[in-house]
């Protein structure tokens, strides 16, 4: 599906948001410049702020997720009759 971009919004977002966090994730590992030293005002800024952007991707995409599933689990309650 991913490969075919045969994506509903849900599945998008979730994999939009995935590889923010990943990328996030990754760029302490290729950080051209800092040289693994984050000592300087501009590069701890960065440090810091690529994680943060990283984990509120993750935030956001745990929530459309549960969004997404209780919308499922309401819709099937209502086909099923059981709401």
């Amino acid at each position: 599906k991913v490969f075919a971009m045969n994506l509903n919004v849900e599945e998008f977002v979730q994999c939009f948001g995935l590889a923010i966090a990943a990328l996030c994730a990754l760029f302490p590992l290729g950080n051209y410049g800092a040289e693994g030293d984050f000592g300087g005002g501009t590069e701890k800024f960065i440090a810091n702020l690529v994680p943060s952007i990283g984990c509120v991707s993750l935030i956001v995409t745990t929530v459309w997720k549960m969004v997404g599933i209780r919308r499922e689990m309401r819709r099937e309650a209502e086909e099923t009759g059981h709401l």
